[in-house]
């Protein structure tokens, strides 16, 4: 898979996780679809949100044509208290992980989540996953 198939991939399989299995339940992540999209530098105005970043990196054979990428995901959650925000925004990057991980459970390795801080009153978590992906040449 190249890097732009596994960023759409990853999106798609989010955005599909923001729609109830069955009507009238709550969504699994229940983020707005469009509230899930490629990061950018500034923080949105609505939370909550997920924002995905790549970051290639060097593999250990350059002249591979399968190259490595961490999957930087920062999820954003405004709650009525700042603890509450904080933990629901962990509780996002949570279930990020889960519903990727039931999804595809081999694409992915090294996970690893953390709470990031508070900007303004909106907290923010982040989830790391690693991935190998094809060199589109």
């Amino acid at each position: 898979m190249t890097l732009r198939k596994l960023l759409e991939y990853i999106i798609e399989t989010l955005r599909t996780a923001t729609v109830p299995e069955t009507p009238g339940d709550d969504a699994f992540l229940n983020v707005s679809a469009d509230c899930i999209e490629f990061g950018n530098a500034q923080l949105p105005a609505e939370a909550p949100f997920v924002h995905i970043y790549i970051v290639p990196e060097l593999s250990d054979f350059p002249a591979s044509d399968l190259q490595k990428v961490n999957i930087n995901i920062y999820c954003g959650c405004i709650s009525d208290t700042l603890i509450e925000s904080a933990l629901d925004s962990i509780e996002l990057a949570e279930k990020i992980m889960i519903s990727l991980y039931n999804d595809n459970p081999i694409l992915y390795a090294g996970p690893t989540y953390s709470f990031d801080q508070i900007y303004g009153n909106i907290a923010v978590s982040y989830l790391t996953l690693q991935c190998n992906y094809q060199i589109n040449i």
